[in-house]
């Protein structure tokens, strides 16, 4: 009987050191590409949503750091650190109107989200090997975020940020919230080291990714040339490019010649911008909260110590 009690301990103990022996904390680092879509440039055609307004030579990178816990055997939350460089240009746009407005853009976001994961897809031992050192898992998942906004313009050879410059007459913040949603993949091998592939999308709460949401301003209402030469650049378009339908389409008058200000951008639609990358994790061991509530019994109460009277 004292036996069977021993045995019976010895199993639950080590069911218990199993399970908590998880390895539930990575640690990663991420590199990929990252593309907007937003005012700037585009294809041929009219302005159309999502992906198919976007314009793969204008494509960049963005690397990152991650952290991630798994609290339960199919979910997960991960805090990211990314910084991605959008890019624009009203040069590399086939459609006339975009190509004679003529503006550009360069932003390098900085961005802190946090996400929810969901692992509808899960093999633990890829091959059936027996040996489970090589498992695969695919993910939804979704967040919210915050990133830091400084779009620029290039101007005399240099890069000038745009934000102070305010060429729509608009104070817009330099940070401002976003959504991010997407899907992703990793291989684990060895149980420590996951290697992977992500793609999602940033809904933002920010027109001003590339400094262009709604019309020309007067030029005699800038006190800046410089802030009045980055409004508007339709004047410096070639006049006898094919694509060029001239300059007067654009900009507000003067107050000597008023006109109706033009549509600089689209003010009904936020810029968002999409990132794939690669990922490399490390993951350490550690304990669920869910094994050390089911398991508190294995390990017993902690004895008291009795002390005896001195008398």
């Amino acid at each position: 009987m004292r036996i069977a009690k021993t045995l019976l301990l010895a199993t639950l103990l080590l069911v218990a050191s199993s399970s908590n022996a998880q390895y539930v904390w990575d640690f990663g680092v991420k590199l990929g590409a990252a593309n907007y879509l937003g005012d700037i440039g585009g294809g041929a055609g009219a302005a159309r949503g999502f992906v198919y307004d976007m314009k793969l030579d204008q494509t960049r990178f963005n690397l990152g750091a991650s952290a991630r816990y798994f609290f339960g055997n199919k979910t997960a939350v991960s805090l990211h650190f990314t910084q991605a460089r959008l890019k624009g240009e009203d040069a590399s746009s086939e459609n006339p109107e975009r190509y004679s407005r003529n503006l550009s853009f360069r932003n390098d976001v900085l961005e802190l989200s946090t996400r929810l994961e969901y692992h509808f897809i899960q093999i633990n031992d890829v091959g059936r090997t027996f040996r489970y050192r090589l498992s695969f898992s695919m993910f939804l998942w979704g967040g919210v975020g915050a990133f830091y906004n400084n779009p620029k313009g290039y101007y005399e050879g240099e890069w000038v940020a745009l934000r102070p410059l305010a060429t729509e007459g608009t104070n817009y913040g330099a940070f401002a919230f976003c959504a991010p949603a997407g899907v992703g993949m990793h291989y684990r091998f060895n149980k420590r080291h996951l290697i992977g592939f992500e793609a999602g999308w940033r809904f933002t709460m920010s027109d001003f990714i590339d400094d262009v949401s709604g019309f020309y301003v007067n030029p005699d209402d800038f006190s800046s040339p410089q802030a009045l030469a980055l409004s508007d650049r339709s004047v410096e378009v070639d006049p006898n490019d094919p694509l060029f339908i001239g300059s007067q389409f654009y900009g507000a008058g003067t107050k000597a010649n008023p006109v109706e200000p033009a549509k600089r951008g689209n003010p009904e639609d936020n810029d968002s911008y999409l990132l794939a990358s690669f990922t490399y994790s490390y993951a350490l061991r550690g304990k669920t909260l869910f094994s050390r509530s089911r398991y508190r019994f294995v390990k017993g109460r902690p004895k008291r110590r009795r002390s005896k009277a001195k008398f």
